[in-house]
């Protein structure tokens, strides 16, 4: 038996005293199969480049670090909140000349949403995603100290948000992101009235909070999507959700990939521990003569969640794909390009992702620029010259160079190649931003490790 295959035998042999009778007894055995079994999978787990850039997507594709299509739709929805809060503001404003104007009066609650869609207007947050939230999240808005809000913060937390263990990052982004919304929209409904019907400033002010309105429906839409997809949401919620138990557990969990220090962890499995296992009561019994259980008290008990353990047995189904590389090509190729930024595959056709889209050249054709980059990819942030690759001289490589930048032909790729010192070339992307796949002789595709 391989590790995984003992640690979901682990869970069967407990899963229905888990149901049945979940004591400090089988907690305390729950616990010891999450330090031994699990654990002992995840030192197997971590040590591999899919797995880790898989848990830390959301970090790598979503938070304010990123340079990706991904945070350029987070930031789609960032500026989208804030200009229809200024489109509301607006309408507001000319709302209130027109009253003015006519000498009526402006509803007393009017001044109260204008104040909240300044607010809102002036984005106080720091950002929508969090990179917090990996291990903890705060459950609040992200606010910038100099315009923390008590009550917005308050309402946040009174949000029906279900935390078991996972993807805290892009939840929260989410969650965020609807609250804003649901205040704005809130706020456009409770004044649409207080304007002029026709053609006045009032009028034409509300014709553009609408129009703000659809181009933020359409940015969340976006975000949504990319959030949502199935596949691979279950899969980083997976893994994630095993991070943070050897996290939690492990005696010496090998995370500095996560960039913690080793003393973050006492604090943060501290934390994970007890919503594994939760304090509470537990409600004792006794068999009658009659032989029927009888209650008697209830009692202080520290308890694991039965759900939690439940997420966490679901979630070693999902890592078989990590014990075995899929054989269909096109399966291997979108998974690389869902958690890679630059991904190249010498198949059958030569290919060449970057940042989710192909670059559109039969790169078969070109066999020297190809080398060029393909050796670049297997040095990310590290020195190419003439000498690594075939047939050629230090001037053949300029010209290389030269070629492949007309390939690029204006590609956001062609920036990230740069030149060093004038003795060669290098690739400006971090090592876990690059994936390289390889027919394997066989036509399968495999991944290689530099």
């Amino acid at each position: 038996m391989n590790r995984l295959e003992i640690a979901q035998s682990g869970y069967d042999s407990f899963a229905a005293a888990l149901s049945t009778l979940n004591d400090e007894v089988v907690a305390d055995r729950v616990e010891q199969w999450l330090s031994d079994d699990v654990c002992q999978l995840m030192d197997e787990l971590v040590l591999q480049r899919r797995f880790r850039s898989t848990t830390l997507w959301s970090v790598t594709k979503l938070c304010p670090t990123a340079e990706t299509s991904e945070r350029r739709i987070v930031m789609e929805v960032d500026r989208g909140l804030v200009a229809y809060a200024k489109a509301i503001r607006d309408f507001i404003v000319a709302a209130e000349e027109e009253i003015k104007t006519a000498n009526g009066i402006i509803p007393d609650f009017v001044s109260q949403q204008k104040r909240t869609v300044d607010y809102i207007a002036n984005r106080p947050w720091f950002d929508l995603a969090c990179a917090k939230d990996f291990f903890r999240p705060n459950q609040d808005l992200h606010l910038d100290s100099e315009k923390l809000n008590h009550e917005h913060t308050q309402a946040f937390r009174k949000r029906e948000i279900r935390i078991p263990l996972g993807d805290y990052i892009t939840r929260f982004l989410l969650a965020r992101v609807d609250y804003w919304m649901r205040v704005l929209d809130g706020i456009r409904n409770s004044v649409h009235d207080i304007g002029s019907p026709g053609t006045g400033a009032s009028y034409q002010a509300m014709g553009k909070t609408i129009s703000a309105k659809f181009s933020l429906d359409d940015a969340v839409k976006n975000l949504v999507s990319i959030c949502e997809e199935p596949t691979h949401k279950r899969e980083r919620e997976a893994c994630i959700a095993l991070t943070l138990i050897y996290c939690a557990y492990s005696r010496r969990p090998n995370l500095g990939w996560l960039g913690r220090t080793d003393s973050c962890w006492d604090v943060y499995g501290s934390c994970l521990r007890s919503i594994v296992r939760r304090k509470g009561t537990m409600q004792t019994a006794e068999r009658s003569k009659q032989g029927i259980l009888v209650p008697i008290q209830e009692v202080d008990a520290s308890l694991c969640d039965p759900d939690v353990i439940r997420q966490i047995a679901s979630s070693l189904h999902d890592m078989t794909r990590y014990y075995g590389t899929p054989d269909d090509p096109n399966e291997v190729i979108e998974e690389a390009v869902y958690r890679a930024m630059l991904v190249l595959v010498d198949h059958a056709h030569r290919e060449v992702w970057f940042d989710g889209k192909q670059i559109d050249i039969v790169w078969d054709k070109y066999p020297k620029p190809w080398d060029l980059l393909w050796k670049l990819a297997t040095k990310p942030n590290g020195l190419v010259d003439h000498e690594m690759l075939s047939s050629c001289s230090q001037d053949n490589l300029r010209i290389r160079r030269n070629r492949l930048a007309k390939l690029l032909d204006g590609n956001l790729l062609d920036t990230k190649i740069v030149s060093s010192r004038s003795l060669g070339y290098k690739l400006v992307l971090d090592a876990a931003e690059v994936v390289l796949l390889q027919d394997d002789g066989s036509g399968v595709l495999k991944e290689v490790f530099r």
